[in-house]
């Protein structure tokens, strides 16, 4: 399966709508139905049972889902880790915070935060 694969099964288990699915992916409904299609080929299991208000997971399919959610995460510590073998320091922060704190008091901080990454250039 590709990276694509993984992505495809935690966004429909997220949002259990192939419509929705496809359009947060950016990629057309038959398009995502077709990829469905050959994952449920590939495994030779029904991944999801499709109903008037939506999709309903298969309990492989379920468990499938919950791989997906364990691949991207390993994927994305995989890239972090390959990224911050260089000499420089490369990757995405990420912070934890409150809303009055990301509109009023973040800005500044990461402000003070750049300026000082640019004196250590």
């Amino acid at each position: 399966m590709e990276y694509r694969d993984w992505q495809i099964l935690h966004m429909l288990y997220q949002e259990q709508n192939i419509t929705k699915t496809a359009q947060a992916l950016y990629i057309s409904q038959p398009a995502l139905t077709k990829r469905l299609r050959q994952i449920e080929k590939e495994f030779d299991v029904q991944i999801v049972q499709r109903g008037p208000r939506g999709v309903q997971f298969t309990p492989e399919g379920e468990y499938l889902a919950r791989c997906a959610d364990e691949m991207l995460l390993r994927l994305r510590k995989i890239k972090e880790h390959v990224a911050n073998m260089k000499e420089t320091v490369t990757g995405t922060l990420r912070l934890g915070v409150s809303n009055y704190f990301a509109r009023c008091q973040l800005p500044r901080l990461l402000k003070l935060f750049h300026r000082s990454i640019l004196v250590w250039s």
